[in-house]
């Protein structure tokens, strides 16, 4: 069984109102296999929440949908899918908001999950994708954020070709024990990278540390726990 918990909290940027926070998650799961999404809206952009919503909700559909083909299939094909995918709907809100569509960016962090703990995962712009497997303490880096081309500055989309900065990872044996969506705010955590704070046991302590930090920025992570660890075979 596949275990899924989410807490977001607006920053300061936002007034701590959790209403005006423009991280997204979108958790779809059945029998066999879980998906989680986590996307950060561009604070640059007044549409950021918007893009966020509905990169999340796309990327989500369509990782859930085609998770067996994405695990096996030749990697330029799923790269293309995805791209087409996510640009598709992005421009489509666009037209029917009647603004350019360069003001809905965000970054997005997804994983697709299933009982055995085999996973494919997409990651573009900050944020991270941690992981570990089997019995390991140990979280280990799967995505580490990424930097544009100026300082200070991440890919997202719309504002690059997501074909070449679109990053896709998968795991095709049994093994992963645990996943961790985080957002760029959760930087400001300053917490062990280990799964003691990082599990499904800990929500809480984790939790009530986000609120207590009072970040500047909006925090969030989505975390994706499996039972028992799964042997590679």
């Amino acid at each position: 069984m596949i275990h899924v918990r989410s807490f977001r909290t607006a920053g300061k940027c936002h007034g701590f109102d959790i209403s005006r926070c423009q991280d997204q998650i979108r958790i779809l799961s059945d029998a066999t296999q879980t998906t989680i999404v986590l996307c950060d809206g561009a604070g640059s952009s007044p549409y950021g929440g918007i893009a966020a919503s509905v990169a999340a909700s796309t990327l989500a559909g369509n990782l859930h949908l085609n998770f067996e083909q994405y695990l096996h299939g030749a990697l330029p094909d799923i790269r293309m899918q995805l791209t087409r995918t996510v640009d598709t709907e992005l421009k489509k809100m666009a037209k029917e908001m009647q603004i350019d569509p360069r003001l809905l960016a965000t970054t997005m962090l997804a994983i697709s999950i299933d009982n055995d703990g085999r996973f494919v995962g997409v990651h573009l712009g900050d944020g991270s994708i941690l992981w570990n497997v089997g019995s390991s303490d140990l979280l280990k880096t799967v995505s580490s954020p990424q930097r544009g081309d100026q300082p200070n500055s991440t890919y997202l989309t719309m504002n690059c070709p997501l074909f070449y900065y679109l990053r896709f990872y998968r795991w095709t044996k049994p093994g992963a024990r645990r996943i961790i969506l985080l957002s760029d705010g959760m930087n400001g955590l300053n917490a062990p990278l280990t799964s003691g704070i990082f599990s499904v046991q800990n929500q809480d302590l984790l939790n009530q540390k986000m609120i207590n930090t009072r970040n500047f920025d909006d925090m969030s992570y989505v975390l994706c726990e499996l039972d028992a660890p799964c042997s590679r075979q």
